[in-house]
């Protein structure tokens, strides 16, 4: 039987375990992120122009197309934004080439 995830932090050296239990904390699932805007699923459902089921799903498996992502996150009064971490400790954060594209289509009209 594999070791628990208890038996694995108790392994790492201490600052390795801070740096770990200091990143979980920031981290919120999904469904936490809709309660606390006090939404329910069907809320949300109606929102972003899903089913109720669809949003459970989401919820559960956390696999999802980003524009789907970005819906959700707004309907809660939120902005989603994609930040990439380098190896070399620098970030660099995301937009949208779909978005570009349709602002230059507009700007060209």
């Amino acid at each position: 039987m594999g070791r628990t995830l208890e038996q694995i932090m108790e392994s790492l050296p201490e600052e390795r375990r801070k740096k770990i239990e200091a990143g979980a904390q920031e981290l919120l699932a999904l469904h936490e992120l809709r309660e606390a805007a006090e939404l329910t699923q069907v809320d949300l459902a109606k929102l972003v122009g899903l089913s109720q089921s669809a949003v459970s799903q989401l919820e559960k498996k956390g696999d999802a197309r980003v524009s789907t992502l970005s819906k959700y996150v707004q309907a809660i009064g939120g902005q989603l934004e994609l930040v990439v971490k380098m190896p070399n400790g620098a970030t660099v954060s995301l937009r949208s080439l779909k978005n570009e594209e349709n602002d230059e289509l507009k700007s060209a009209s």
